[in-house]
């Protein structure tokens, strides 16, 4: 009964809280994701045998060898698992995911092999303790590693493929430590456990060796290389750059020049009319051409005015 009540509990916590919203960007593709967290993944799945011969195998060797309290053997496995969430939870983000799973892998496999060779209740307390201890940091170790290798709008995708080696993992190891279990004894799933610890050592290295996939990522754009401006720059219609504004005079009418950064701009022509006729301005489109000298914004810049 308490097994379906306390999962409903869950609800009391999520149903008030705010819904993410989706991202507008292009899918990744799965197969592209797997590619990235494979390695990682693997990493987990191999670090995952040791917890998963904990709560399927360890009551059957305090059975077999006929010691008593077997559930304690579960609460140091949770105490410990817990207790190093906790105190050292946030050392993959601070020291990298590769180098914390790399030591924790390390403290699992010692405690596989302590409950192996354990001739006790307590050593098989402290072998449990142990496992536990790596493994908690393992996960989050090989989960940072994996998010870093995965493209930015797909990390959702990829920490749900990550998480699915943990399943494989479980579904795979449980049956085969069965069948060695009946062929060598009870404790040999044990000693598999650390060489399955061992192996996940070995991925560690690599992941710390190679570094996160610059093609999940992709690489980091170059910042924007601010224009030139002056305080007596206007900005032309384009948004080029500063503009510089010169002014002409020639028989009958005054030209209003803009020349941009990029050597084109627009010439206004406004010729002064007779007295009591109207003003009309005249706008030609006009290219400079380059100069080895150009005037300096805000001041005027002078040339014969063009044939009518």
């Amino acid at each position: 009964m308490a097994a379906l009540v306390v999962p409903l509990l869950a609800l009391a916590v999520v149903w008030r809280a705010r819904a993410v919203p989706p991202s507008a960007t292009r899918r990744t593709p799965f197969y592209k994701v797997l590619s990235a967290v494979w390695g990682p993944g693997l990493g987990l799945a191999l670090s995952s045998v040791g917890f998963g011969l904990i709560t399927a195998f360890i009551a059957l060797l305090f059975a077999a060898r006929d010691w008593d309290n077997a559930s304690l053997a579960f609460t140091a496995f949770g105490l410990a698992f817990i207790g190093a969430r906790i105190l050292f939870g946030h050392l993959p983000d601070k020291v990298g995911g590769a180098q914390v799973a790399l030591v924790c892998v390390i403290v699992e496999a010692i405690g596989q092999l302590l409950i192996w060779k354990a001739d006790s209740a307590t050593i098989a307390y402290l072998g449990a303790a142990l496992t536990g201890f790596g493994y908690s940091l393992a996960f989050p170790g090989f989960g940072v590693e994996a998010v870093r290798r995965a493209p930015p709008q797909s990390r959702s995708l990829a920490m749900g493929a990550y998480v699915a080696f943990l399943d494989i993992s479980l579904g795979i190891s449980s049956p085969l430590a069965g069948a060695l279990a009946g062929a060598q004894g009870i404790a040999s799933v044990y000693l598999a456990g650390a060489v399955a610890a061992g192996l996940s050592l070995v991925v560690a290295l690599r992941l710390l060796a190679t570094g996160p996939s610059r093609g999940g990522r992709g690489p980091d754009p170059a910042p924007a290389r601010p224009l030139p401006h002056s305080p007596g720059a206007a900005t032309n219609r384009e948004g080029a750059g500063p503009t510089a504004t010169g002014r002409r005079r020639c028989e009958g009418g005054e030209e209003r020049v803009d020349r941009s950064s990029r050597g084109h701009g627009e010439v206004r022509s406004s010729t002064r009319p007779p007295s009591g006729e109207a003003h009309r301005p005249v706008a030609r489109p006009y290219s400079a051409a380059p100069r080895a000298r150009h005037a300096p914004a805000g001041r005027s810049a002078r040339r014969p005015c063009d044939p009518p």
